[in-house]
């Protein structure tokens, strides 16, 4: 099922706000235009939601999770396709629902070095709302592997904070993982709806892998994160906080952060990537991008979509969305957006 983002607290919002260097005036900002300016390639076609895409590095394939068409438990499996689109190239379901008794999901999938690929994985068993396990797990992109689980879920992190869902998952170097530590939460947005879970971004996490077992480092001034974007060459990442308006880049080196841009008037970008000197961020449901040398930016809007998740290809070129009809926001699929 989509995931929803609860807004954030007030005492979250004032926590965003402090520990940061005073926002700058931002470039001036292009004019709103439609989506269909972006040149938008459907990817799937789903009668259920296709979500969470990333690239590999080298932006040949795009990976995502998407429904097992007719599976009464609902699992979710990682698919990859080629990165202009195409006939899905590899799927990789759960193994662990052997007596299909649970709904059993992965998402998140992050492509790291040696043909290795993180993911999120959570097992339900029938009549439950929340998940009963979950896991971290690391393996190939092999059908009949598992992967091994580095960090089980949820977890007590070394803040004090219980991490429920992390999302953004993305590698550093062969060794560490980053990625946002979320609150969840399941409630239904109407009497006869189905559950929805609703996730609250709390700080963003370095899972270091080696030495076993694997090591959770709260990365300080990242109270409220809500989207990541791993830098390529794994000297740090750029992150979004909520409530506030600029991007943010973390050096894993010095430890520092500092912002990049800021979108000031435009409002507070929830999802933002970075490749190749280009920056695109999802602000509510318009997608902005910005060329960092000179901070200028065009922004789309389109009222007859809904946007989600946006992930700016290795080259950046392109941007993986998760694009659904206003008419029916649930009804989610990857379309690849042209940057101009």
């Amino acid at each position: 099922m989509p995931t929803r983002r609860l807004a954030a607290p007030a005492a979250v919002l004032l926590l965003a706000a402090c520990g940061h260097s005073d926002a700058f005036i931002p470039a001036p900002q292009g004019s709103d235009t439609p989506f269909d300016g972006l040149q938008p390639v459907r990817l799937t076609f789903s009668p259920d939601s296709d979500l969470t895409p990333s690239w590999s590095p080298d932006g040949s394939r795009l990976l995502y999770t998407f429904a097992v068409p007719n599976d009464p438990d609902r699992d979710r499996c990682v698919g990859v396709l080629p990165g202009g689109g195409g006939s899905r190239l590899d799927e990789k379901c759960p193994l662990t629902d052997i007596n299909s008794d649970s709904t059993t999901v992965s998402r998140w999938p992050a492509e790291g070095p040696d043909n290795q690929m993180a993911w999120t994985e959570y097992q339900t068993f029938v009549g439950r709302v929340t998940p009963d396990r979950g896991a971290i797990r690391i393996g190939s992109f092999d059908p009949t592997d598992p992967g091994e689980p580095v960090r089980t879920l949820p977890y007590l992190a070394p803040s004090g904070l219980v991490h429920d869902v992390p999302t953004h998952l993305a590698w550093l170097s062969a060794d560490e993982l980053v990625y946002v530590a979320n609150a969840a939460t399941f409630a239904r947005p109407c009497i006869n709806c189905p559950f929805q879970e609703y996730l609250q971004g709390l700080e963003v996490v370095r899972l270091i892998l080696h030495p076993a077992p694997a090591t959770v480092v709260v990365v300080p001034g990242t109270t409220g994160a809500t989207s990541l974007s791993a830098a390529p060459d794994g000297s740090g990442f750029y992150f979004t906080l909520a409530g506030d308006s600029q991007i943010h880049f973390h050096n894993v080196v010095s430890g520092l952060s500092a912002p990049v841009h800021d979108f000031g008037s435009l409002g507070v970008p929830e999802e933002a990537s970075v490749y190749a000197g280009t920056l695109v961020a999802r602000i509510g449901d318009s997608l902005a991008t910005v060329v960092l040398a000179t901070g200028s930016a065009s922004v789309f809007s389109d009222t007859s979509w809904v946007l989600g998740a946006v992930r700016l290809a290795p080259d950046g070129s392109h941007v993986a969305a998760e694009l659904a009809p206003a008419s029916q926001p649930n009804l989610i699929d990857l379309y690849l957006l042209e940057v101009p």
